[in-house]
């Protein structure tokens, strides 16, 4: 290493110093922190854990003011966790800043492996490596996210129908809607349907009235038919109409949901199964074509 070379680099490790100096010194914190032990997955899983606790310091010693992107992108991240349960438990400004800390892993883990490669004498272009890894890291909370959002909806689709049926069947026999819940949910497979549920007893047995405890159920479901079902019930017991009509009708709506879930995707499978299968059939289809070409020519050689 050239004395040029030492040069430059005290320099920027100077510069560096001087700026964390003057951004601990002269730059208004937001003081707040995050909790990283309010999550399901956080409390279960260390990496993440850890993860939490580095992002929280980190987020703390940031400005006070975000930016005006950061302001547009909460709404749609609220409304992102909401339905994805927040496994994490992570307000918006926390998801839009986990991400940077899970992207800066992502490079670091790129520029590890594209080291590893240089070392045993691999070329690889250290760019599409760092870039790679670094992008999968920055997008890989909102795809987590994303798929915990749609499994939800899957499951509330797919058990809704039969809570409701057993709902309807307390309701003939005389029971209020609370008892008709408390009655259905030991019967329930585990579900983030039944977790809802159960939540709702709960909420009722602490003091709130069941038009609360609907709505807090809305609030966190994902599904539009659950939202429909809560506000279809709050009407019904205002009103004070039949709820076994009522559910009965949503039943039928929710049942009728699920088969066109099912035709949608039963419809898809073959594009499916094509964009699978189409590069391994090509495959084999080139071998099979090239073969007595190959063979004719390893005669003429010989």
């Amino acid at each position: 290493m050239t004395t040029e070379a030492y040069v430059y680099a005290l320099a920027l490790l100077g510069g560096l110093l001087g700026f964390v100096i003057a951004y601990g010194f002269l730059v208004p914190k937001r003081r707040d922190r995050f909790k990283p032990d309010n999550g399901e997955e956080t409390s279960s899983n260390s990496a993440l854990r850890a993860l939490t606790v580095l992002s929280s310091e980190i987020y703390s010693a940031l400005p006070s003011t975000g930016s005006s992107k950061a302001k547009r992108d909460l709404t749609r991240i609220d409304d992102l966790l909401t339905r994805s349960g927040n496994p994490w438990g992570l307000r918006a400004e926390e998801f839009l800043f986990i991400r940077w800390i899970t992207g800066l892993i992502g490079a670091f883990g790129g520029a590890g492996i594209w080291f590893a490669t240089y070392v045993f004498g691999v070329w690889a272009p250290w760019y599409l490596i760092i870039g790679g890894f670094a992008a999968l890291g920055f997008f890989y909370p909102y795809i987590l996210h994303r798929e915990k959002a749609n499994d939800r909806d899957l499951d509330f689709k797919k058990n809704l129908p039969e809570a409701l049926d057993l709902m309807i069947i307390s309701i003939s026999a005389g029971r209020t809607p609370t008892l008709a819940i408390r009655e259905t949910v030991p019967h329930l497979k585990d579900s983030y349907l039944k977790d809802e549920l159960s939540a709702v007893v709960r909420a009722v047995d602490t003091g709130k009235t069941m038009n609360e405890a609907l709505n807090g159920f809305a609030d966190r479901a994902p599904s539009t038919s659950i939202v429909t079902f809560t506000r279809s019930l709050q009407e019904a017991i205002e009103v004070n109409v039949s709820l076994e009509g009522t559910l009965r009708s949503r039943s039928d709506e929710s049942r009728a949901e699920l088969f066109s879930l099912i035709r949608e995707r039963t419809a898809a499978l073959p594009v499916k199964m094509t964009s699978v299968l189409t590069p391994t059939l090509s495959f084999a289809l080139m071998i099979i074509l090239l073969a007595p070409f190959v063979t004719s020519l390893v005669k003429i050689l010989q």
